[in-house]
This record gives C-alpha cells, structure tokens and sequence, in this order.
C-alpha cells in the first residue's frame, strides 16, 4: 500500500455499517469519539486540504456513488463540507473545523478558493499516479512539510520516501519566469536524492529548457498524470 493514503474498499453490509451513524442525533455525533477509519478518511482529506467525489472514490478504492455516500456522511456528522463549485466538475469535499481537529493532524481549517482547484486536482492526481507506481512508496503532502519547516526554505508539493530515498514531488500547471523556478529546483537538488517535476505541457518545456541550460542531474520531467495514467 502506499502509506500515508487511504486504501479500504467498501462494499455491501460494510458500507451500510459504516454510514449507519447517520441516524444519531446532533448531540449524540458529537459525542462519539471518531472511529479509526473515519479519522484515516479526515487525515487524507486534510491532508490533500479538499478532494472531488471522483478522486475520493480512487482513493478509497470504491464506487463514485459509495465515496459520495461516504463524503455525505461526514457533511452529516459535522466533519465535512461539500459543494459542486466548477462547472463540469463534480462536488468536492473539505473539512469543517471539527473535522480538522478529529482528523488529528493538527492542520487548521482550509478555507477552499476556486482558484487553487485545477492546483489541488493535479496534486491529488499526481499522489494517486504515484500510489500506483511505487506502492511501497511513502507520501509525506506540502501541509505537513509546512507544519514541520515553517517559513523557511522553499517546499515541494510533496515527497515521496522510497527504498530509503526521498524524491521531491513538483507539480506545475503554468509556466512561470525561470528566476522563479530555478531556485527551488536547485534547493531541492541539494536537499533530495531526486526531483520529479509534474508538469502541464507549456511549462514542461520551459522545465525542460531550465533543465538542458543548467545540465540538472537528478530531476526528472513528466506530463501531470491523468485517471487513465500509467
């Protein structure tokens, strides 16, 4: 399994087990202590800050319409939030205040912006491509190298541990100035024993131009992965 994901596939009376706290009173939800899948499920979702019902379902390895059951049962029990915020998009869900803190990660609240969800969906998607190629591998997200570097230095949108190396994780989807990004390619260069750079195709070539003028060893340049990636 790739650690630090979520990977449980439900099904049949499980399912129905498991969305049964649905006929608890308010007082009565949050009373209960959370059980330990239901704080795995808060963590991933914080640590991901908001996932869409398509990528939860691969997450969870289940149906769409049993991940937005699952999704509907935290919204019930005060965890979560939820909203179809992106034409064509389907519903995402985040967590509430409560749900940050019974996740046990230690992450405050996020607040969802519109704007940073293309960003949070090729995040997700690159975190699901990689749970399928090195499934041994061990994904620590950009909230937690946060919460244990603070503000300094320059931090990737997450890192892989695998087979006793860690890979810094980038992911882009616009090209940006060079000056911008080659200061913390190279940061990541010194600090890591690779870097694997996700990228949109426009900022592909302007990785892979930065990449032939500096002669980068240890970074490799990828297309963002897609659902059908391999």
């Amino acid at each position: 399994m790739f650690r630090g994901s979520v990977a449980m596939r439900l099904e049949g009376s499980e399912l129905e087990k498991r969305i049964e706290a649905q006929l608890l009173t308010v007082a009565e939800r949050h009373a209960r202590k959370p059980k330990l899948w239901e704080v795995e499920l808060l963590a991933l979702i914080a640590d991901q800050q908001a996932i869409p019902f398509d990528q939860l379902a691969r997450f969870l390895r289940c149906e769409e319409a049993d991940a937005a059951r699952i999704a509907m049962y935290l919204v019930h029990c005060g965890y979560a939030e939820y909203g179809r915020l992106l034409v064509g998009e389907p519903p995402w869900v985040w967590l509430t205040h409560t749900g940050s803190t019974r996740s046990r990660t230690g992450y405050e609240k996020y607040g969802l912006r519109v704007g940073a969800m293309p960003r949070m969906r090729a995040v997700n998607e690159t975190r699901l491509f990689l749970a399928r190629r090195v499934p041994d591998g061990e994904w620590t997200s950009y909230r937690a190298l946060f919460r244990e570097q603070g503000l300094n230095g320059y931090k990737p949108n997450g890192v892989v541990r695998v087979r006793g190396e860690r890979h810094a994780v980038v992911v882009r989807l616009r090209a940006q100035d060079p000056d911008r990004e080659l200061r913390p390619i190279e940061a990541f260069r010194a600090d890591y024993d690779a870097v694997v750079v996700f990228a949109a195709p426009a900022a592909r070539r302007a990785f892979e131009r930065l990449a032939a003028n500096h002669h980068w060893s240890k970074v490799v340049i990828r297309d963002i992965p897609t659902s059908e990636s391999r």
